[in-house]
C-alpha cells in the first residue's frame, strides 16, 4: 500500500449506513460497489478477505430472516454446517444476544484440504462458499450468482492470482476520498488519533 494517506480526526457513525450489510443481496452489493467505482471483479476479490476475522451471529447464516431475504443463500447452504454453527457459536437460546456473539469467518476447516499461511488466505473463503459453508449470509450467493460464480471458482483455484489482484484492488480502494491540504492528520501512531485532534 502507498504511504502518506491522511487519517480523519473524527468518525461519523452515520457513514456506516453506506457499508455492505451481512444480509444484503448480491444485486444490491454489485450496485453499492459500482457506486464507489468498483467492478464486480473488485467486489469478489475484496470479499476474499472474509477468510480472516470475525462476524456476529446476527449477520450469519444462522439467522432465518437473513436467509429469507438473500436470494440464493438457502438453496446452497450446507445444512450440517449450519447446524454446527447453531450449536457451537449461535445457540437459539442466546438469540437475544446474537448481535454481540462473535463467530470466526472460517468456522470449520475440517475436510477442506486447505493449507496454512498466506496461500490459504482468500482461497479458504472461496472454497467454503462453493461448498455452502459461508459464514456471512450475503457471501454465500456469490458461488451461484451469474456474474460472480465464475470469478469465485477462478480465485478458489488460483491463490497467486487472487493475492496479486487483492493487492491491486486495495490500492484502488485506498485512493478513494483522499483527504488533502489541512484535512485530517498524519498520525504519530497509526492506531490512535494525535492528542491535539481528539474530540471530547
Amino acid at each position: 500500500m502507498p504511504a502518506g494517506r491522511r487519517d480523519s480526526g473524527f468518525v461519523d457513525g452515520n457513514l456506516a449506513v453506506n457499508l455492505p450489510g451481512g444480509n444484503s443481496n448480491t444485486k444490491d452489493l454489485i450496485r453499492l460497489y459500482a457506486d464507489r467505482g468498483l467492478t464486480v471483479d473488485d467486489m469478489v476479490i475484496l470479499e476474499g478477505a472474509h477468510s480472516v476475522g470475525e462476524a456476529k451471529c446476527v449477520t450469519t447464516i444462522v439467522d432465518d430472516l437473513n436467509l429469507a431475504n438473500v436470494t440464493g443463500s438457502a438453496e446452497i447452504i450446507d445444512n450440517n454446517f449450519r447446524e454446527m454453527m447453531l450449536k457451537k457459536y449461535c445457540p437459539k437460546a442466546n438469540e437475544s444476544n446474537w448481535s454481540e456473539i462473535p463467530v470466526p469467518m472460517i468456522a470449520d476447516k475440517s475436510g477442506s484440504g486447505l493449507g496454512s499461511g498466506s496461500a490459504a488466505w482468500g482461497v479458504s473463503f472461496f472454497n467454503n462458499i462453493i461448498k455452502g459453508k459461508g459464514v456471512i449470509t450475503s457471501d454465500v450467493p456469490f458461488a451461484v450468482y451469474p456474474s460472480t460464480k465464475d470469478l469465485v471458482r477462478q480465485y478458489a483455484n488460483d491463490s497467486a492470482l487472487w493475492m496479486k489482484k487483492f493487492g491491486e484492488t486495495m490500492v484502488k480502494l485506498g485512493k478513494m476520498d483522499v483527504l488533502t491540504g489541512e484535512q485530517g492528520e498524519i498520525r504519530r501512531h497509526c492506531s490512535v488519533q494525535n492528542a491535539a485532534n481528539m474530540h471530547a
